[in-house]
């Protein structure tokens, strides 16, 4: 080969390795020592302060995700902290120079919490020079409407991340793109995610624990897995890799021909996905599963829960039930516990194309008659071309169940709420990023809606549980605004406002809630769920017997306490 060529070869090589393309193996990489994770979390931190706060970074004039994969082949192979200091000398060194500015623009709306600046000024962790050189860069930083990285949604708010690679050549990436991954997302969460204030621990020493973690995650499911791992430390149900639930444990391609749900913390069988296979298996509704292969059940969710996203505990338990039958295709054993007895299921796991989602709601059409005095709406199938319909019923009674159990449509927000009010009312308030002030959230005004003839006048019943997500609580939050309204069943998932997408290393995406979402006087609901007036709850024998006995609990309000157990248990029962 001619030098001439050679050298063209080693300039592509070169370039090509900082846009995250290894071309030695960089699989099984040394452990990192306790340096080397000191001096990456350091860099992380002065890199996403830079990404989203530097004029020339933040409008995009640089590479800026080259920066960091150059500065961590360096840091891979060597610990001292003068590594560290010559990586940062040199990016205050070469990026563009900074225009003082007279101030930064100041917001009139109420902040709810302001970006995370102390550790700028922290002289013993960063030296004089940088610490001097980042404070600088804060009070000039960006500040225009939008970032190259970074925008928001017109008229929503939720931060839209532009122009991050994804990294798709490989799968896992290498290791300094896996630990590029990670450092992004950390740092989305650190400025962009509207309830950073509500994660539990100390939000560094998070990222001090998954440096090492993802360096040593040197295989496409342990990629995954500690990518939902570190997801699941945020408390967010919104956050999650939507597309990755195959790796979630237990993993397999087949599953009992069951569906579970957690009832005071016990694995209930509520409902066959194929009824034949899971008679003749010996499988019965209402059964409590003790054990798979001699494995408690108990054991097997305290393995597996890190793994499983959820903004609160019957959402996680929601979450794993799901999957809670899959595994391996072929025979296993389960252990139930059935009204005390245990008994030994020679099971088997099949292929269930089919399977579904079991829905809380009562089957049938979208509104019916319970009862001469009480009507039931699904919400899931309301529609806004019948509310007219609706409406007319509506006259006739004096009492309303709308089942929230599910994911409803918006029209049961914009076509139904103004008949059930009779003057203005505010319903929710959100919170969204300062772009001139990246990790600063701001307070929207109350959102409203005016009442429209005719008016029903008459007790509004609510239905919610642990499926009750997003969305449904979004309307289960507007439609409480009503004074009617009256709230039964359990705690909601948690998880609101509208959703933001990440891309990841490995063509991942992941998704967080974009837009805090509070009542109208500031009041949270993120991880809190919408809190019931009425509790309610399944139970084993509730469901060996095929009641709904949350909408049973609404009936017995509206009818009264006095009115007959038996009939309310046949009203409530699906026909």
């Amino acid at each position: 080969m001619k030098r001439g060529q050679w050298i063209v070869l080693v300039t592509i090589a070169a370039v090509l390795s900082a846009y995250g393309y290894a071309f030695a193996p960089e699989q099984n990489h040394p452990a990192l020592t306790s340096f080397q994770i000191e001096n990456i979390a350091l860099v992380s931190q002065v890199w996403g302060f830079l990404k989203y706060h530097h004029p020339g970074v933040a409008a995009g004039q640089v590479d800026w995700d080259s920066y960091l994969l150059r500065a961590l082949s360096s840091l891979l192979v060597n610990e001292g902290p003068e590594e560290c200091l010559q990586v940062l000398e040199d990016w205050s060194r070469t990026l563009p120079p900074i225009a003082e500015t007279d101030s930064a623009i100041a917001s009139k709306r109420a902040v709810h919490f302001s970006g995370r600046t102390e550790w700028l000024r922290d002289q013993e962790r960063l030296g004089l020079g940088l610490s001097t050189y980042l404070v600088s860069v804060f009070a000039n930083r960006y500040q225009e409407e939008s970032q190259h990285y970074v925008s928001v949604t017109p008229y929503v708010g939720n931060p839209v991340f532009n122009n991050e690679r994804s990294y798709e050549s490989s799968r896992p990436p290498s290791v300094r793109v896996r630990l590029l991954g990670l450092l992004r997302l950390w740092n989305i969460i650190e400025y962009w995610f509207p309830y950073r204030n509500l994660i539990q621990e100390n939000w560094l020493d998070v990222l001090y624990e998954y440096i090492p973690r993802m360096a040593e995650a040197d295989d496409w499911d342990r990629y995954r897995l500690e990518l939902f791992s570190f997801l699941a430390r945020i408390g967010d149900g919104h956050a999650n890799l939507w597309s990755e639930l195959d790796v979630l444990p237990p993993q397999g391609n087949c599953y009992l021909p069951i569906y579970v749900r957690f009832i005071d913390g016990e694995a209930v069988i509520e409902a066959f996905s194929q009824s034949e296979e899971a008679v003749s298996m010996g499988f019965r509704i209402g059964d409590v599963i003790d054990s798979f292969d001699q494995i408690p059940v108990a054991e097997r969710l305290k393995e597996w829960a890190e793994f499983y996203v959820a903004s609160n505990e019957p959402a996680r338990l929601r979450a794993m039930a799901r999957f809670f039958p899959r595994g391996p295709c072929g025979e296993c054993s389960v252990q139930i516990d059935r009204s005390g007895e245990l008994i030994t299921i020679p099971a088997r796991r099949i292929a269930d194309d089919a399977r579904g989602t079991v829905l809380d709601e009562r089957p049938g059409a979208a509104f019916q008659r319970l009862h001469p005095d009480v009507a039931y709406l699904r919400s899931s199938d309301f529609s806004r071309e019948q509310i007219a319909d609706y409406l007319s019923q509506l006259s006739e009674i004096s009492g309303l169940i709308i089942d929230l159990r599910s994911y409803p449509t918006m029209d049961v927000l914009y076509a139904l709420l103004p008949h059930l009010i009779d003057e203005p009312v505010a319903f929710a308030r959100f919170t969204q990023c300062d772009l001139a002030n990246p990790g600063s959230f701001l307070w929207t005004e109350p959102l409203s809606m005016a009442p429209k003839a005719p008016y029903y006048d008459g007790a509004l019943v609510l239905l919610v549980n642990e499926s009750t997500m997003s969305r449904g609580e979004y309307i289960a939050m507007a439609l409480r605004a009503s004074p009617l309204a009256l709230i039964v069943g359990s705690t909601t998932a948690g998880a609101d406002g509208n959703v933001s997408s990440i891309p990841l290393p490995g063509g991942i995406r992941v998704m967080i809630s974009g837009v805090g979402v509070f009542y109208p006087d500031k009041t949270p609901k993120q991880q809190v769920g919408i809190v019931p007036d009425v509790w309610a709850f399944p139970t084993v024998e509730g469901v060996r017997e095929g009641r709904d006995e949350v909408l049973e609990a609404a009936l017995r309000h509206l009818l009264g306490p006095g009115f007959d157990e038996r009939t309310i248990r046949e009203l409530a029962r699906a026909q």
